[in-house]
């Protein structure tokens, strides 16, 4: 399948991003609960109390996108 989009490239790339992790880790039935009434989704993903343990898992997601850099350089 796609792979996960990244935070640290373009600004759409970063919303794809938002979009993906509030899928993920936030509680919703109808795509209205995952941004509610926010304009943007980074700003829905800022705006959600996250886990610390789903915050580590999106860091350790951000480390597989960083180690295949490397290993490509």
């Amino acid at each position: 399948g796609p792979t996960l989009p990244r935070r640290d490239r373009s600004e759409e790339e970063k919303e794809q991003w938002c979009r993906a992790m509030l899928l993920l880790f936030k509680p919703w039935r109808s795509d209205s609960d995952i941004i509610e009434s926010h304009p943007t989704w980074s700003s829905a993903w800022n705006g959600f109390p996250f886990q610390d343990a789903h915050r580590r898992i999106m860091v350790n997601m951000d480390l597989l996108h960083q180690c295949k850099d490397a290993r490509n350089n």
